[in-house]
């Protein structure tokens, strides 16, 4: 993961989204917000159609928020071993500020997207309008590997002949 790599990296946009994708990293995704801008981002997500999907805060951003940490703490700025148990150690408060946080994190519309967007999302990667071919192969493959840990949970139907070889590669 990003954060277990020493100072002075300098990751590529590719491998940033492989490490978002398939290992679900907060500081890559943080890194590619922090590249592009929320902007940049909201603005390709109403172009691609998706009018209620918003990113407005990074991981690091959102996961304090969720306890209540102010963005002046300089908590938010530690090492991950030091964040991760005071994470824990705010969430095991249950009467504290943590729980009124939590609460106006779930009430905030910010940061989020809708299972109609979702879908969208996928229909559009699916039928090769929102990618070029080599990014979709790239992304249907980062997918390949996430449903090989599901279990194959999607129907057989309506699948592509790339996107079944990809799902059903040998050896995953």
């Amino acid at each position: 993961y990003m954060n277990e790599l020493g100072p002075g990296r300098n990751p590529t946009t590719a491998d940033l989204l492989d490490l978002m994708l398939v290992s679900s990293d907060a500081t890559a995704t943080d890194m590619l917000l922090s590249r592009f801008g929320a902007g940049t981002v909201n603005r390709t997500l109403r172009k691609l159609g998706l009018k209620s999907t918003s990113v407005h805060r990074s991981m690091n951003d959102l996961v304090w928020d969720f306890v209540g940490v102010p963005a002046s703490s300089p908590i938010r700025n530690a090492s991950f071993s030091t964040k991760y148990s005071e994470f824990q150690r705010k969430l095991a408060e249950p009467t504290s500020p943590a729980a009124e946080a939590q609460a106006r994190f779930y009430s905030d519309t910010r940061d989020s997207t809708t299972p109609l967007d979702a879908i969208a999302m996928l229909e559009e990667v699916a039928k090769g309008r929102m990618l070029s071919r080599e990014s979709r192969r790239a992304l249907l493959e980062k997918m390949r590997f996430g449903i090989s840990r599901l279990g194959n949970p999607l129907p057989n139907r309506n699948r592509t002949s790339e996107e079944w070889a990809l799902v059903h590669r040998p050896g995953y």
